[in-house]
């Protein structure tokens, strides 16, 4: 596979893919603080499908442009303010559709699956934009997406078979100094004896190799969502699986991804005849494979091939919540899927999202890579935002707000200020505490409520016997008249004590 491929550089702007970095602009959340670029264009059949940050902040871009006898892969990294492609190179594999479908970092290193049934293709795009090494995936279906391993930086691929006994496949890999890879595994496997299933999304975590999709149920003639979990140290056998019943025409779990001790997929639900969609987020018990999911919040015709569907997911690196992105709809949840904000802007032309991807801390950065109507004019855009004002919104009904909800101990006078939302009834007294994730109690004071419901704690860190509290995860409790131990909210102390 490696003779037939043709690399061919574009500098410059070009038609890049259309990427988008934003973050929450619902009406109740303020305008974003800078705008640093946009762009336009109007090159037709050229398609954004990934996006990643590198670790200086500098993005990737994957997709789809117009090519020789198809249409070829594109990748560039533009620089972190958004202003320039430091390269852009084009690979050509000579498929009538090298179009990318996952696309998986190890630090500054991307691995992206890709193709068809009638070519696909997993490759190493290094930092520079080289090639370190392509090899086509050994399932006769398509590939759809890929993960690296957060123990032992193995790659591990899911696709399937289109031909009896039509079963999901895993396939495992080892990067070889960068040069060559190799293939360590092939496993494949069914629901149950003679059931088709496809297999769309794959998240690894130290234990376990998770596995997305959809299996057939003859019965009713519709297609269920389908989670299962493999034996990382031996992945030929199910540990954990569920299929969930959901009487539509087509069902998918399309996305998946695994960080801070949670799973979360993007499941896809086609309604029918109209090919009309919706969208929402699972939440994955990582225990027993159980689904918690949102609320559709995605709605719409989009792209009518499910299996070329684009949507993206993501979390925020080091804060509890994730991005999650279908059609043109972006949102941020928390982890407990109850409360979300909006996230939106990213075209007015009902774009179809590909790939999702969060960098920073309080001042973050959302990267959206979209592909604007049937024309496939591409728009980009970059602005920061803070994250204060989304804790504002993703508190839901809570009457206790924790904004910004990290302490960074670096700064000798940092403070984490505690807010509480008029709407308490009762007379109190009522307290705030602060607790470890072992329940020890750390801080506490009585709080008096204004005339209008309202009050305002700032803390500096500092516990009862004298000591500032280390990094980690801590939990901040209201108690007293109506507010319960539901009153309580997450934050995270960071850096070290100065």
């Amino acid at each position: 596979m490696e003779g037939r491929m043709i690399v061919r550089m574009r500098h410059g702007i070009g038609p890049i893919l259309g990427l988008l970095l934003l973050a929450s602009t619902a009406a109740a959340l303020p305008q974003p603080t800078g705008r640093i670029g946009s762009y336009q264009y109007p090159t037709a059949s050229s398609f954004g499908n990934l996006t990643a940050f590198y670790s200086d902040g500098s993005l990737l871009l994957a997709g789809l442009v117009p090519g020789g006898g198809g249409s070829d892969l594109l990748v560039a990294r533009w620089t972190s303010t958004f202003t320039t492609a430091t390269w852009a190179k084009t690979y050509d594999w000579m498929f009538m559709g090298d179009v990318p479908r996952g696309m998986a970092m190890n630090g500054d290193t991307a691995y992206i699956v890709g193709g068809s049934s009638t070519g696909k293709y997993l490759c190493r795009i290094n930092s520079d934009g080289s090639l370190g090494w392509s090899t086509m995936p050994n399932v006769t279906g398509d590939v759809y997406d890929v993960a690296v391993d957060p123990t032992d930086s193995t790659i591990w691929v899911v696709g399937y078979d289109n031909a009896a006994p039509f079963m999901a496949v895993v396939l495992h890999y080892v990067d070889v100094g960068g040069t060559t890879c190799t293939q360590l595994g092939r496993y494949s496997f069914s629901y149950a004896a003679g059931a088709d299933v496809q297999a769309y999304a794959i998240a690894v975590t130290s234990d376990r190799v998770w596995v997305g999709g959809t299996t057939y149920d003859v019965g009713p003639m519709v297609w269920k969502p389908w989670i299962a979990a493999l034996n990382r140290t031996n992945p030929a056998s199910i540990v954990l699986s569920n299929r969930t019943d959901d009487m539509i025409y087509r069902s998918v779990i399309y996305r998946l991804a695994a960080g801070q001790g949670h799973l979360f997929g993007w499941h896809i639900r086609d309604q029918g005849a109209g090919l009309a969609m919706a969208g929402r987020v699972v939440g994955v018990d990582m225990n027993d494979a159980s689904f918690t999911q949102s609320p559709d919040f995605f709605g719409g015709t989009g792209p009518t091939l499910m299996g070329n569907y684009h949507c993206g997911l993501a979390f925020h690196p080091e804060l509890p919540f994730l991005i999650a992105g279908g059609g043109g709809t972006l949102k941020g949840f928390n982890f407990d899927l109850t409360t979300a904000w909006s996230v939106t802007g990213v075209s007015p032309d009902s774009p179809a999202i590909g790939g999702v991807a969060v960098k920073g801390g309080l001042a973050y950065r959302v990267g959206v890579a979209f592909t604007a109507g049937g024309a496939a004019v591409e728009h980009a855009n970059l602005s920061d935002y803070g994250f204060s004002s989304d804790m504002l919104q993703a508190a839901g009904t809570s009457h206790l707000i924790v904004a910004p909800n990290v302490l960074d101990l670096t700064a000798p006078d940092a403070e984490i200020t505690f807010v509480v939302r008029p709407g308490l009834t009762g007379a109190g007294p009522f307290t705030l505490k602060v607790f470890d994730r072992t329940g020890n109690l750390l801080y506490s004071t009585d709080i008096t409520l204004s005339a209008e419901g309202r009050a305002e704690v700032k803390w500096d860190g500092y516990m009862e016997t004298g000591r500032r509290i280390g990094p980690g995860a801590y939990i901040a409790m209201l108690s007293g008249g109506s507010a319960t131990k539901t009153e309580r909210m997450p934050f995270v102390v960071k850096g070290r004590v100065q």
